[in-house]
């Protein structure tokens, strides 16, 4: 059983969280936390749908 952390898809998306958070950091005030925390959320909504993705591949092959 591959962990989620192996996957190239996953590293390629937790790079992206880390560079979407970075960058939502210098945003104007006013687009900060309506676009910024939007693009977070949905990166992190990513992130879960791989690792759920996966867990359910693995348990179907049980």
């Amino acid at each position: 059983m591959a962990l989620h952390t192996e996957l190239p898809v996953y590293r390629d998306t937790y790079k992206l969280v880390l560079e979407i958070f970075v960058s939502t950091k210098n945003f104007p005030k006013e687009y900060k936390y309506s676009l910024g925390r939007d693009m977070e959320r949905d990166v992190l909504v990513l992130m879960r749908c791989i690792y759920r993705a996966l867990l359910k591949r693995n348990f179907s092959f049980q």
